[in-house]
């Protein structure tokens, strides 16, 4: 559905996405990211949850990276060079330093998994644990590669035109009096519900 919303936007027009809502995370929650530390402190980055939209922003990353190595050295997109797009979209590098744009937290084993098998950077830490949120990952990475192969360069650059300047949503930040995991079960039970499962790990993590 993500890529037929992509490829079948008219010309001239956007596709919205829905909203998406973020939650401020506390300060002594990210003291705690020894790699991130540098960016949020030194570059002025603020650091969000993610509470509704998830599956967009994963899917959507994912979509960047496969574009981008579909890039040969040395070309661009959007007039902006591959290595470039690295640091807008994925992760900034400053010496050994290393602090990626989107992620996991560090105890979720998607977070090395989308690490080093999505992102394709190198870690001592991945110890090949998957779940089926890895084999997720692993899909939507297959399905867009597999996609992407019979792309030249400029389809490659108007499909990432699309998805970074006509793929819109609402973003909206949640009040810091506020239950991220309520306010999640509420918007997520209008409309299709979610399973059973979702409901009871959301729980779970509420009252835990």
């Amino acid at each position: 559905d993500f890529w037929q919303d992509l490829t079948r936007i008219p010309e001239g027009r956007n596709h919205y996405t829905g909203q998406i809502t973020l939650e401020a995370v506390p300060k002594k929650s990210w003291q705690k990211w020894d790699e991130d530390m540098w960016l949020i402190t030194g570059s002025n980055y603020k650091p969000f949850y993610i509470g509704d939209g998830l599956q967009r922003l994963t899917t959507a990353v994912i979509l960047l990276k496969c574009l981008i190595d579909a890039v040969p050295d040395g070309e661009a997109l959007a007039f902006t060079p591959k290595a470039e797009l690295v640091g807008n979209y994925l992760l900034r590098q400053t010496g050994v330093s290393r602090a990626y744009l989107f992620g996991y937290e560090k105890d979720n084993p998607s977070y090395e998994y989308l690490k080093t098998q999505v992102l394709g950077q190198p870690s001592n830490s991945f110890q090949g644990t998957e779940t089926v949120y890895t084999a997720n990952l692993s899909q939507a990475r297959d399905f867009f590669k597999d996609r992407l192969k019979k792309f030249e360069l400029p389809q490659v650059d108007d499909l990432f035109r699309r998805l970074t300047q006509r793929f819109v949503f609402n973003e909206y930040e949640l009040d810091a009096d506020l239950d991220a995991f309520v306010a999640f079960e509420t918007m997520n039970n209008r409309g299709k519900p979610l399973s059973k499962l979702e409901l009871l790990k959301n729980r779970l993590i509420y009252l835990s």
